[in-house]
């Protein structure tokens, strides 16, 4: 499941997962399928597929904070940063810290340097 998943979807999981089944949320399927097989996976959607926080974490990762000050900055866990740097490299099919800062450049959660 996910944050943005609705009432029904949730109904649906608990129907799903009380008769002894696996549940994915239908959002991410296409990324588990991708990575179970050994594919690259890189969002079409941009960092529209990110949650607000995701794009949050996102951008203070890029900036070079450590999972201990974006929790700081954003009031959570360091656990809880790294629950959703996991989730960014899921969604996005990003790999490494140096394609988070690339990912967050080319998607604008990161101002760019000026060339002065």
């Amino acid at each position: 499941m996910v944050k943005t998943s609705t009432g029904e979807q949730l109904i649906q999981a608990i129907h799903t997962v009380h008769g002894g089944e696996l549940y994915v949320d239908p959002t991410l399927s296409h990324y588990l399928v991708a990575k179970y097989i050994g594919r690259s996976v890189k969002s079409q959607q941009g960092a529209d597929i990110l949650t607000d926080r995701e794009r949050q974490v996102c951008a203070y990762l890029a900036l070079g904070y450590t999972n201990a000050e974006v929790g700081t900055e954003l009031s959570i866990s360091r656990r809880t940063v790294e629950t959703h740097r996991a989730a960014i490299m899921a969604k996005t099919g990003i790999h490494t810290r140096a394609e988070i800062v690339r990912f967050a450049l080319e998607y604008g959660l990161v101002p760019r340097a000026s060339s002065e």
